[in-house]
């Protein structure tokens, strides 16, 4: 019994152990599940307090957001105020635009309107001192009176060029010569020492270059002088300035190529008379321009003619006296023609601008307290300049081959 007692004790403690060790394993693992939580709570805690950093900087994200929003805001209200005034000053601006354009229009009225009326007292003005000086106006001029009126410096060199029998018959049946003596009013005696000095200087020039070859070259010189003298004529009237009778107004109605060249002046340093006419440096260059193709195409005409002159007395001087071992070959018509055009393009065109640059530069000066200077100056810058072009032009035709 007391065996069996034991045995039931022991297995009575045997079991006991196993039920505290199982006890044991319980509490070890309900410790193991509580560190588990204790860990999860841990981890849960830390994210939330991630998460709650995050909303932290959402939320100051967000304010920084609404404070973009509030200054987009504002400028947007800014700029519809700025595009606001500035409709408001577009508005106040065409308005006064159109008030400038009214009182312009109305300005031009007016101005249309003096313009007439000083026209009509400027054509009674002519017609009252051409009746008194007994003087009729030619058809040009009084209609130019009658549309424009007639600038009462014009009128009046007019009426004194009328007081001479062969200067008043001149101006009375030429305009261009009448134009251009009231602009100039040595125009004539310019034409005139040309000619003599040109036709003195020519032979001269021609003697010493031909040498013992003048007389049988003689139709050579007859030829350049005969079209020497015309195309003296004809380059002082191309480079003489001309008057203007009736002011601007007579340009109405012109091509837009005749408005352009009434803009550019006679010659490149000719003057410009204020609110008449009025050069800019532009038009003084384009002068050389025009006067070169306006020289040229004398220059070929004449050489033309003269040449064809020339040859003409050559072949009927053969015909009459029979060739000779003396006899120089007949130049080429259209070829020296164009050695004609090229000198006067030129070396005419350049010699005759400085000619009349200087003519200029003596009136503005000396010519003002000594007048009668004006005309010897004239003969001696032209005599040189005849001489220059004399002799330039036997060397251009040498050169060429035509003589």
């Amino acid at each position: 019994q007391l065996q069996a007692s034991n045995q039931q004790l022991q297995q009575g403690l045997e079991s006991a152990l196993a039920a505290l060790q199982q006890q044991q394993q319980q509490e070890a693992a309900t410790a193991e599940a509580r560190d588990a939580l204790q860990a999860e709570l841990a981890a849960a805690q830390g994210q939330s307090a991630a998460e709650q950093a995050e909303i932290e900087q959402l939320r100051g994200q967000l304010a920084a957001c609404s404070t973009s929003l509030q200054e987009l805001q504002v400028q947007h209200a800014e700029q519809e105020a700025e595009a606001l005034a500035g409709q408001l000053r577009a508005q106040a601006a065409q308005e006064e635009l159109q008030q400038m354009a009214a009182a312009v229009q109305e300005l031009q009225g007016q101005l249309v309107a003096a313009q007439q009326q000083r026209q009509q007292q400027e054509r009674q003005q002519a017609e009252a001192a051409a009746a008194a000086a007994k003087v009729q106006l030619p058809a040009d001029m009084a209609q130019t009176a009658k549309s424009f009126g007639v600038r009462s410096t014009a009128l009046s060199k007019y009426i004194s060029l009328q007081s001479l029998a062969f200067t008043g018959s001149l101006v009375q049946r030429f305009p261009w010569v009448r134009d251009r003596m009231i602009a100039d009013d040595k125009f004539l005696f310019k034409v005139v020492i040309e000619v003599l000095i040109d036709s003195g200087c020519a032979t001269v020039a021609e003697v010493r270059k031909r040498g013992d070859e003048f007389w049988a070259e003689f139709e050579f010189y007859l030829s350049d002088l005969l079209v020497g003298c015309v195309l003296d004529v004809v380059q002082v009237s191309l480079m003489a300035p001309r008057a203007v009778l009736g002011g601007k107004a007579a340009a109405l109605g012109q091509s837009a190529l005749q408005k352009w060249l009434a803009g550019v002046p006679s010659a490149a340093m000719e003057a410009s008379i204020k609110g008449v006419k009025q050069y800019s440096l532009g038009s003084r260059f384009a002068c050389l321009g025009v006067k070169f193709l306006e020289y040229s195409l004398a220059g070929i005409t004449c050489g033309f003619i003269g040449q064809g002159v020339a040859n003409s007395l050559m072949l009927l001087k053969r015909q009459i006296h029979g060739e000779s071992e003396h006899d120089v070959a007949v130049p080429p018509l259209f070829k020296t023609a164009l050695v004609w055009g090229l000198f006067m393009g030129v070396s005419s065109n350049l010699r005759y601008q400085a000619v009349f640059g200087l003519e200029r530069a003596v009136d503005m000066t000396i010519a003002k307290r000594v007048p009668a200077i004006a005309y010897a100056t004239t003969v001696a810058i032209r005599f040189v300049n005849n001489v220059i072009g004399g002799e330039n032009f036997i060397d251009m035709a040498r050169w060429a081959g035509v003589q």
